[in-house]
């Protein structure tokens, strides 16, 4: 969030220096942002799926409080591109932040500092080719417990623009209560960048981190 926070402050201060505030020159030269979700982040919207299904709808405690903490936190709702708060570019935090952001600063800056030189450095491969291919299976777990299947959890990356597909397919048997519970999760990708899941770029830990909590959970 360092890289945000930077854009922001450096924009509104030359916003205000352009209408007369005092003391509101930056006197910034260059502004280097790292790893910075200038456009957003992504986490596949799969795995949040996944856990919201084991952890809102079936009972599962772990999965529940990894869905809340790592996709559901504010912060996490203002920065993630797809989410099940609104896919699409439609979920009301994401919209807010990012319309914020790119209107604080100079006319026609999209949210960007101007006076300075800018340099984004991000730690992905670097050669402009997608990591896997738009809806492509992902990940895949059936679990079987006394000759019974116990969960299903099916994966696939978001389709390619204008494309429709399930992305997700989750079943979990209780043996508690003895309650089946299905999911499934399909969805048409609007965003003409195509899937987010398979753009080479910026890479961290995060989906591993979210998945280890979900397999976790089971």
């Amino acid at each position: 969030m360092g890289g945000q926070i930077s854009r922001y402050a450096l924009a509104y201060m030359e916003k205000q220096q352009s209408l007369g505030v005092p003391n509101m020159n930056h006197n910034t030269r260059l502004f280097l942002s790292f790893d910075s979700p200038n456009d957003g982040s992504n986490i596949q919207l799969a795995l949040a799926q996944n856990l919201n299904f084991f952890g809102n709808f079936a009972g599962q405690k772990e999965a529940k409080d990894r869905y809340d903490q790592s996709l559901h936190s504010i912060a996490a709702r203002q920065l993630l591109i797809e989410q099940l708060d609104g896919v699409n570019f439609r979920a009301p935090f994401h919209f807010a932040f990012f319309n914020n952001i790119r209107n604080v600063g100079l006319q026609n800056s999209g949210g960007y500092p101007l006076n300075l030189r800018k340099v984004a450095l991000l730690n992905g491969n670097g050669n402009s080719i997608k990591t896997y291919s738009d809806g492509e299976k992902v990940f895949t777990m059936h679990g079987v417990k006394s000759r019974i299947l116990a969960f299903i959890a099916d994966d696939n990356f978001m389709p390619s623009f204008n494309s429709h597909l399930r992305i997700s397919r989750t079943r979990l048997f209780n043996k508690t209560n003895f309650t089946l519970y299905n999911g499934t999760y399909p969805i048409t990708n609007y965003n003409v960048k195509g899937s987010m899941d398979v753009v080479q770029g910026s890479t961290f830990d995060a989906n591993k981190s979210v998945f280890d909590g979900f397999v976790k959970s089971l």
